[in-house]
Order: C-alpha cells, then sequence, then structure tokens
C-alpha cells in the first residue's frame, strides 16, 4: 500500500465565515461550561436584540429623564452628553460581547467573573454578583417610577390640568405595574419573545411617530446653534461649575444606555447564543442610539418656549416631555392640547415594555446566582418552573426587592436621581470587573469565542475599565446642594453598603463555602470548581470555534468531500468507518496498518480492484504515474484517515458504499488474527467499528438514535411481533459535558418497547455508541460475543504469552477485589458472556492503555 501522508494547514476563518456560519449547539456548550439546559430555549437573535432593546427603551429612558437633562446644561447637555455617552458605553459593550461570545450564560457579568478571576475567581464573583444584583434593583425602580410619572402625565393631559398623585398613590401604583411586569415574565418564554418582538416595533414605529409628527406640528423650531450650542446653567441646583454640571446632566444619557447584558442573561434561552447574544448586545445599543438621538433632536428643535417647559405651574407640572407636546399642540391649534396625549400614550405603552423587560433581566440574574448558592434562600430562587420555563420564584424575589427600593419615594425629593445613580452605578461596577479580570488576570488564557474584537481587544477593553470607573465617581456626587435629607444622593451609601456588606459576609462566611460558578453537571469527573476548570481548558474543549465548521484549516494534500465545514475534530460528520486504539505517538503509522489491513479484506470481496494495470504495449513509466496519482487521490482511495485530536486514537473512514461495512471489516480482521495467531498490524490495539456519526449533542444523538431504531429495530413484521433483545455499550474518550445515561436513554428511548427491550444476559444486538470529544459514532453489532474479541492484538497472542496474561490478570483483579469492597458496586457491562475463554480475554485485555490516553474508556449498560 502507498503511505498516505496528510497534513494540516492551521487556516483561521475570516469574522464573517464565523458568524455566518451553521447554528452552535446551544446546549452542547452549556454543558461544556458545567450548566444543563433547564430553561426553555425559544428565543431567535431578533427577539435576544428586541429584549435588550425594549429594555433600553429610548422613549422610556430619554423622555423620562429629559427633565433631569435638561435643567443640568440644557440643550448642550441634551444633545452632546448622548453622542458621549453612547460612544464609551461602546468600549464597555464590546469588550462584554467578546466575553459574551466565548461564556455565554445567564449568570453574565457575574459568571464571567468567576471563571476569569483564576484562584480569586469566588470573591470575584461574590463581589459582581451583589453589584450586579444592585443595580438591577436600581435600574427596575427607576424604569417602574417612570411608567408611573407617564401615567400621571397621561391623566394630566386627558383633563386638561396636572394631576397631582399623593405619596402614597405614587407608591401603591408603582408596586401595581412591578406586578403586572413580573405576571407578563412569569407566563412563559415564548410570550416573552412575542412581546419583544411587538415591542420593537412599537419601538421604531413609536419614535418615528413621535420624531416626525412633532416636527410637523411645532410651527416654530429653535434654530441649529440653539440646539447645538447654547448651555443653560441651573441656580437651583446649587452647581456653579458648567463643567460640573454638564456631568451630572451625563446620567440622563448614561441611564438611558445601562441594561444592554440583558441580550447576556437571556444566553441560556437564545438559539444560537454565542453569536446572538453578543450581536444582539450591540444591535440594541446602535439602534438606540439612531433612534435615541433623532428623539431628542425633535424634542429639542420643537420647543417653542424654554422657560415654560419645567414650569411647575404647567399642565404638566414641570414635566419636560410632555409640555414639550403639549406646547406644540396648543401653538398649532389654538391652545388646544388634548391631541398631544397621543404621544404620551405611545411613551407610556413603551414604558410598560421596558419595565417588563427589567424584570427579565433581574430575575435571570437571580436564578444564576443562587444556582451557584451565592444568595440566601438559593434553593427558592434557582428553581425553574417546569411548566412555563420560567424562574418564577426569581421573579417574584426581584420584584420584591425594588417594591423595597421604591420606600424612597415616601420621603425624598430626589428619590428618583438617586434610584437611577444606584442603578448607573451598581452596573457598571460589576461591568468593569469582569472587564478588568479578562484584561490582567486572564489574559493570557482567555479563549475567544466566534465574535472577538481581534487586536482592538485590549486597546478597547482598558478605555472601558476607564469610563466605568470615572462615572461611578461622576454619579455618587451630590446633584442639588446645600445637601440635606430631602436632597441627599442615596447612591453612595448603596454602594457602600453592599460593598461593606458583601466583603463582610465575605470575611466572615462566605469565603469557607461560596466557590463561585459550580458545575451542575459532571461534577464527578471535571472539575466542579469552573474558575479552576476554565484555567484547566476544561471549559473550551473544542476551543475558539464551538460552531459545527472546523478551525483545523483544509488538507492541503487531500482536497475533497471532506471539508472544514463537514467534520468535527478531524471526523467527518454522517461518515462510516473504523475507530482505531493504537500506541500513543504512532498514529498516522497505525492508521496506515490498519487501511492495509482492511483494503486486504476488502480486495478478497472485489478481486477486480487488486488487478495489476497491464503493462503490455503501454509506457510502464506512465502507467504506474498514473495508478501512483490515482493513489493520491483520495476521492478514488477505499479508506482515508483523519487525526481524532485525542492520544493513541484515529479514524479511519471507509470511502466505497455498500460492503463490507465497518462491523464486518472489523469481525473478519478480528477472525483471522484469531485463526493465524497474527494480526497484521503492529502498532493497532482495538478497533471499534462506526457504522454512522454526528454532532455530541444530546439533540443531534436523539435524532441519531431515532434513524438508527427505524433502520435496525422494525416495528412491523414477524421481527417486531417477536421483539429483539439489546443491550448499549458506551464509551468515551476526552466527551464533553455529556452525562452517560443521558445519551443512552436518548438512543434507546426511541426503539419501541415492547416489542424490543434490554436484554443484559443474551442481547441479540449491541448497540455502540462512541464518544470523541464532539462526535459521536454509532454502531449496531449483531452477535455481542464478537465485541469482545475486538482487541486485535490480544487475538493474536500465542498461547503460551496467552495463558502468561490470564493469569497476570486474575492476580491483578484478585488484588483489587480488596479495594473495590468499598467502592459501590459498578453497573453491569452491556452484556454477560458465560464463556470463561471470553472472559478471561477481556480481563486480560483491561491491561492495555485506553483508547483515549490516560483515562479509561468508560463501559456502563442502559438498564
Amino acid at each position: 500500500m502507498v503511505e498516505l501522508n496528510l497534513t494540516t494547514a492551521k487556516k483561521r476563518p475570516s469574522a464573517v465565515a464565523r458568524l455566518s456560519a451553521e447554528p452552535l449547539d446551544d446546549e452542547a456548550r452549556l454543558r461544556q461550561l458545567g450548566y444543563k439546559q433547564e430553561l426553555t430555549r425559544e428565543l431567535s437573535l431578533l427577539k435576544n436584540f428586541a429584549v435588550s432593546f425594549g429594555l433600553l427603551s429610548m422613549l422610556t429612558g430619554l423622555g423620562g429623564f429629559y427633565t433631569y437633562g435638561f435643567t443640568h446644561g440644557g440643550p448642550v447637555s441634551v444633545i452632546w452628553g448622548w453622542p458621549l455617552a453612547v460612544t464609551m458605553t461602546l468600549t464597555v459593550a464590546l469588550p462584554m460581547a467578546e466575553v459574551c461570545s466565548a461564556l455565554p450564560t445567564s449568570g453574565g457579568v457575574y459568571f464571567w467573573a468567576g471563571t476569569l478571576g483564576g484562584r480569586h475567581g469566588p470573591l470575584y464573583s461574590w463581589i459582581t454578583g451583589w453589584f450586579n444584583l444592585l443595580g438591577q434593583v436600581g435600574i427596575t425602580a427607576g424604569v417602574e417610577y417612570t411608567v408611573v410619572m407617564y401615567l400621571q402625565q397621561v391623566i394630566s393631559i386627558s383633563e386638561g390640568r396636572y394631576y397631582e398623585f399623593t405619596r402614597a398613590q405614587q407608591y401603591g401604583l408603582y408596586c401595581g405595574f412591578i406586578i403586572l411586569h413580573g405576571v407578563a415574565n412569569a407566563i412563559s418564554v415564548k410570550l416573552l419573545g412575542w412581546l419583544s418582538v411587538v415591542s420593537v416595533y412599537w419601538h421604531v414605529l413609536g419614535t418615528l411617530g413621535v420624531v416626525i409628527g412633532l416636527l410637523v406640528i411645532a410651527p416654530v423650531h429653535q434654530s441649529a446653534g440653539w440646539v447645538f450650542g447654547t448651555f443653560i446653567p441651573n441656580p437651583d441646583t446649587g452647581v456653579n461649575n458648567p463643567f460640573y454640571l454638564f456631568l451630572l446632566g451625563l446620567l440622563m444619557s448614561q441611564w438611558a444606555m445601562t441594561g444592554y447584558d440583558t441580550s447576556a442573561h437571556i444566553a441560556e434561552e437564545t438559539k444560537n447564543a454565542a453569536i446572538a447574544g453578543p450581536v444582539g448586545l450591540i444591535m440594541a445599543i446602535v439602534g438606540s442610539f439612531i433612534c435615541g438621538w433623532m428623539f431628542l433632536l425633535s424634542l429639542t428643535f420643537s420647543i417653542q418656549d424654554p422657560a415654560n417647559i419645567t414650569n411647575p405651574d404647567t399642565i404638566s407640572g414641570g414635566y419636560a416631555t410632555s409640555q414639550i407636546f403639549m406646547d406644540a399642540f396648543a401653538a398649532r391649534f389654538n391652545g388646544n392640547t388634548k391631541p398631544a396625549l397621543a404621544f404620551m400614550l405611545i411613551l407610556f405603552v413603551a414604558s410598560n415594555w421596558c419595565g417588563t423587560f427589567c424584570i427579565t433581566a433581574n430575575s435571570r440574574m437571580l436564578y444564576a446566582f443562587s444556582r451557584d448558592d451565592g444568595i440566601p434562600g438559593s434553593r427558592w430562587w434557582k428553581r425553574v418552573n417546569p411548566t412555563t420555563g420560567t424562574p418564577i420564584n426569581s421573579i417574584i424575589a426581584m420584584g420584591a426587592a425594588a417594591i423595597l427600593l421604591g420606600l424612597s419615594l415616601l420621603g425624598s425629593t430626589v428619590a428618583f436621581s438617586a434610584m437611577s445613580s444606584i442603578g448607573v452605578i451598581g452596573m457598571y461596577i460589576s461591568y468593569a470587573i469582569p472587564q478588568f479580570l479578562r484584561l490582567t488576570v486572564a489574559r493570557k488564557w482567555f479563549k475567544k469565542g466566534p465574535f472577538h474584537l481581534g487586536k482592538f481587544s485590549l486597546v478597547i477593553g482598558w478605555i472601558g475599565v476607564f469610563w466605568c470607573a470615572f462615572i461611578t465617581v461622576v454619579f455618587a456626587l451630590p446633584n442639588q446642594y446645600p445637601v440635606n435629607s430631602q436632597t441627599l444622593n442615596y447612591a453612595p451609601v448603596a454602594v457602600g453598603v453592599t460593598l461593606i456588606f458583601s466583603l463582610g459576609w465575605w470575611l466572615l462566611s462566605a469565603r469557607k463555602w461560596f466557590k463561585g460558578p459550580v458545575r451542575n453537571v459532571d461534577v464527578a469527573v471535571k472539575t466542579a470548581c469552573l474558575a479552576e476548570a476554565y484555567q484547566r481548558g476544561e471549559l473550551d474543549d473544542a476551543s475558539e470555534p464551538f460552531t459545527k465548521s472546523s478551525d483545523d484549516g483544509e488538507l492541503e494534500e487531500a482536497p475533497g468531500p471532506v471539508t472544514s465545514s463537514s467534520k468535527k475534530d478531524g471526523i467527518p460528520l454522517g461518515s462510516r468507518g473504523i475507530l482505531v486504539s493504537c500506541a500513543g505517538g504512532k498514529e498516522n503509522i497505525a492508521a496506515r496498518e490498519a487501511i492495509d489491513v482492511f483494503t486486504q479484506l476488502y480486495e478478497a470481496d472485489h478481486p477486480e480492484s487488486a488487478a495489476a494495470p497491464s503493462t503490455s504495449g503501454g509506457d510502464v513509466a506512465a502507467l504506474l504515474a498514473a495508478e501512483v496519482a490515482d493513489l493520491k487521490d483520495h476521492r478514488k482511495s477505499l479508506f482515508y484517515y483523519h487525526p481524532t485530536g485525542i492520544h493513541s486514537t484515529v479514524f479511519v473512514e471507509i470511502k466505497y458504499p455498500g460492503s463490507p461495512g465497518p462491523c464486518e471489516l472489523v469481525s473478519r480482521a478480528c477472525e483471522a488474527a484469531r485463526q493465524s495467531r497474527r494480526a497484521g498490524t503492529k502498532l493497532c490495539n482495538r478497533f471499534y467499528p462506526v457504522e454512522s456519526t454526528c454532532y455530541a449533542s444530546l439533540e443531534k444523538i436523539r435524532e441519531a438514535g431515532a434513524t438508527l431504531a427505524r433502520e435496525r429495530f422494525p416495528t412491523t413484521g414477524a421481527e417486531a411481533k417477536e421483539g429483539i433483545q439489546f443491550a448499549v455499550q458506551y464509551e468515551h474518550r476526552a466527551a464533553p459535558g455529556l452525562d452517560r445515561m443521558d445519551v443512552i436513554n436518548a438512543v434507546v428511548n426511541n426503539i419501541k418497547t415492547p416489542p424490543h427491550k434490554v436484554n443484559l444476559s443474551a442481547p441479540q444486538k449491541t448497540i455502540l455508541i462512541n464518544v470523541l470529544k464532539t462526535t459521536c459514532g454509532f454502531a449496531v453489532v449483531e452477535d455481542f460475543k464478537q465485541l469482545l474479541k475486538y482487541n486485535i492484538r490480544l487475538l493474536a497472542t500465542p498461547p503460551e504469552e496467552e495463558e502468561a496474561k490470564e493469569g497476570e490478570g486474575k492476580a491483578k483483579a484478585e488484588d483489587a477485589e480488596g479495594a473495590d469492597e468499598e467502592q459501590p458496586a459498578p453497573v453491569e457491562s452491556a452484556a454477560e458472556v458465560s464463556e470463561e475463554k471470553v472472559e478471561q480475554e477481556v480481563e486480560a485485555g483491561k491491561d492495555e492503555p485506553a483508547a483515549g490516553g490516560s483515562e479509561a474508556p468508560e463501559t456502563k449498560a442502559h438498564v
């Protein structure tokens, strides 16, 4: 045989290719990250974007805060503060999207801080989690207060007079809206997805309607010089420094641009999360910037009387946004302000979408934090309702927290700005921590996902960290002087309490039991603490590309149907062949030996394929060159081998259709070795037939199991009536986060019982399942006894050596008996074979290295 010489070129896919690749297997990636799929995954990229876009809600954030922005610098603060805040926000959001792509879980910033923090990951995740919860509650409280204020303006416009809520009424409505939005979240994820899409249309069309309609209706427009260049001081704030006043006015823009991490918090409910999450996040910011600036420009250009929009004696009571609407309509329609109700209703409905998605984000954060037991009552908050697929207990808890924070409405005139400051500071501290860790602690071992910033990652990341620190200081400063109980900015108090509480609890107790993000699957075989697991590479078995396309590049010398888009770990999906366990470090040579063996068997059935070319009357050199060219063209080869990326394992693909198939080839090779006592190979140990392969996720394995059941376990006819007795043998080599019994059940549950049923003692067929990193192979062996003889090296052992091995194997078994007494009884093998000789062969074969390297493959039965 001509030796095959296959080399691979490490060719990195372009960004466009990665982002347009086949959808990721989210369940497999999530399990790789240490968690099982519990939330219902119903959201697409559009819906993920829609939830974040609806939460940012420029009609709510900018409309509700326009009065604050205008009284802290006038048009300059409003118009220029917005693009400044959004530009700097992108330096925070782009690195966040990069990390979200690599680690798409509901924990978001909390999970990232824990996994990127190295040996101090638990402490970082603890602090990040508490600050994020504080920020989430603050943002929710500010939004729900805005909903109440919009309702007040709707009533005032409809009645033609300022309708003032009492403090009790205000607080009661505030609580009522929180409950309403919580109920909308609790019903189902599918409903939430539908609401998010409706919200996008409402915000886009509503913004266009308000922007265009207001500019058309307003009879007078301010000049561009006034809109873009006028700074209006406000002596009532007690702040005389224009720059300080402008910085305080940034709270309007920065508060409106907070909460975009929602795309990360709903990653476990999003399909293709490693791409949809980060792309949805950035799309939400860019879309909000465009809509928001249009809205601000329309409002500011349409001001009829700048002194009137904050006048407390008007119908709006000094609420600038609605007063601009009313002044424009009054100027156009001879004092009639009632039509302004239409614009105000658009804003009111938009604010309800925003409140709904605030509850979505903070409940998912609490769920993720509780999943790792990071908060009192975790066992309650991490429960997912089996009917709705939503964390109802977390929704209730976060709603209750916002209701408690809303008590400040009863005793402070600056409660709204304080709530907003708390939200912004808490959120941006939690944004900065994982970003800082990504740039420092995890700089060398962070593995990027499909979406990343390339060489700009570090520069943009450091700018974002600086901005987070800067606004944290600015928004903790007093925004009104003199400072007293009525004008106190409670934000630094809330931040200080959170910091003291979290650090104090950590030092006194939490450091002894809180391990940061911890896996809830595969605990027995992988590192439980995910911070440690990430450093060891356990969270990234698939490295950078988590798509079904490979990062291995294309074969240089053998281009053909096996390309980077059709294989995983070097093994083609949907192929058949033989998995070869061999001597470590000699995989290429072992593969060629195996191909020699299988080729001889194939040629025995197809003598015409082995006929030598005739040299009579022809150019011998030309004929030989043609034959060598045919052999080098792997599309004309009978067999083709693929490195698996696992030590001492290689896959030999069968390229021809028909027979002999994998099981027949392996059975005949082993039978020949047994009869002749010659293996025909020096480096191959075991052969594992594979009749088909698929991507190693439960979803794909379930589909493959259904196909296997249809083809090999009939539901009609005599064989179906009698029923087939079968067993399952499962083995893994460097498997992803798949539970053994979950995989077995995914296959077995497709086989109708009755008539077919599991029989471990005397199965007529045995289903072989081999999981190899992220590829799963299947085969059905008719005679299970043959399966135990697939150790070709053992079968070729001379009788005298075999007897020596048998004795050695029995001695080792006796030595191990005492140690096994303290261990739980193992699950029986997929079948028990009574013949003593076969049992001895199997026992002796256990002394060999496992196909996966140092870790022996696991063999269990479905019971």
